[in-house]
């Protein structure tokens, strides 16, 4: 059962991501692949710092995102905006860049953290890739969405059309792990996020028959059918 402080931060996220919605229609395509009812993982590529928002505007569901933990603190936000957008996209440079990256940051940060994200932790952060499978772990044995973004962002594109990288496979033990506590199997929906719209395609099920770890062949499975079918999705439109 749901505990009330994640009920009113339900009725709070409706709130919020039902006023911006209507300000930010974004196209959605596939919806009839969308579950009833959590828990599932929806795995998506990366489309700068729009996907996360673009996908959930596009779904009526309750969804948590994987975002970057820098994005939710505020004294690491800024020198990430500065690197990652600030000066790369808006070409702005030091002292102004510095200036703009944290007036961004006041708004940014409790716009993401009123999301409920799912942290993920790079080196010279505060917490560990751990962290970010405990909190997704229990988001799901509460019947709940995440929506992951799992290219590999120092492996080679495999797609230059859509500049697609290689997905990587661990988020898979969080299928693994439902399965060994709670006999459920998780399904996983592959997600394009364009500036067009929002693509779902049909769901990837996870089979605890071929769950070897030893040789991670269902891991891999995965991974694998989920990225070629993004790049599938991406090409649609």
């Amino acid at each position: 059962m749901q505990s009330i402080s994640m009920q009113l931060s339900d009725l709070y996220y409706n709130a919020l991501v039902g006023a911006l919605s209507y300000f930010s229609k974004v196209p959605l395509y596939g919806e009839e692949y969308l579950p009833e009812k959590g828990p599932a993982i929806f795995a998506a590529n990366h489309l700068s710092e729009k996907g996360p928002l673009r996908f959930i505007f596009s779904v009526n569901r309750r969804v948590h995102p994987w975002v970057i933990s820098e994005m939710t603190n505020f004294q690491q936000s800024p020198d990430y905006l500065r690197k990652d957008f600030v000066e790369p996209v808006m070409h702005l440079r030091p002292p102004v860049s510095n200036a703009v990256s944290y007036a961004i940051t006041r708004i940014s940060v409790p716009l993401m953290k009123s999301l409920q994200p799912v942290p993920v932790y790079r080196r010279n952060t505060y917490g560990t890739l751990n962290d970010t499978m405990l909190q997704s772990h229990i988001l799901l044995d509460n019947s709940r969405y995440l929506l992951i973004f799992p290219e590999d962002p120092d492996s080679n594109i495999v797609d230059e059309a859509s500049g697609i990288k290689h997905f990587m496979k661990g988020y898979v033990r969080l299928a693994e792990q439902l399965y060994e506590e709670k006999k459920h199997v998780l399904s996983f929906y592959p997600v394009a996020i364009l500036e067009t719209g929002v693509h779902i395609g049909k769901p990837v099920q996870f089979d605890p028959d071929n769950s070897d770890r030893s040789k991670g062949l269902e891991r891999t499975r995965i991974a694998q059918t989920l990225e070629n079918e993004v790049i599938r999705l991406y090409h649609l439109h």
